[in-house]
């Protein structure tokens, strides 16, 4: 129980270190592996990492939308090098009223690195803060990230 909650704690300060101290609004998850949840394939740097894969949403934060309008988010894929072949499924969920993709499913065939999806807020999507989990499905591993932003009133 103690070297759960000591590696929780150790990837909770990596979490918070990775999103606070980069300017960037782009953010990255790498995969877990999906048998063994909780259990990240790159946690000591070595071969394990390159097992595995990470998805990185740009722009994943601020992302403001005004009702009626769209945002373009780049969804890409960074594939280890012994990571083989499969394809990587994307998919997108939110709870917010109003918001709709232009493709909640996105498949990433290995040679291919990245998708660009369309955030869409309808004429009459509530204004205030939403957010949007994306999560990377393939090779028995799976990566989630989540972009927030707030949809603006016209």
């Amino acid at each position: 129980m103690k070297k759960l909650t000591f590696l929780l704690m150790v990837v909770f300060a990596v979490a918070a270190i990775g999103t606070t101290g980069c300017p960037s609004k782009s953010k990255s998850a790498t995969a877990t592996d999906k048998s063994s949840p909780g259990k990240t394939e790159n946690g000591g740097g070595g071969a394990d990492k390159d097992k595995t894969f990470t998805i990185s949403i740009d722009p994943a934060k601020d992302v403001n939308i005004t009702q009626g309008k769209e945002q373009k988010v780049k969804i890409s894929v960074h594939r280890g090098k012994d990571f083989g072949k499969d394809k990587i499924t994307i998919s997108l969920k939110t709870d917010a009223k109003g918001i709709s993709f232009d493709k909640e499913k996105n498949e990433i065939e290995q040679g291919t690195d990245s998708v660009n999806v369309n955030l869409v807020a309808a004429n009459d999507a509530a204004p205030g803060k939403y957010s949007v989990t994306v999560t990377g499905d393939g090779g028995g591993k799976a990566a989630t990230e989540t972009i927030v932003g707030e949809i603006k009133k016209k």
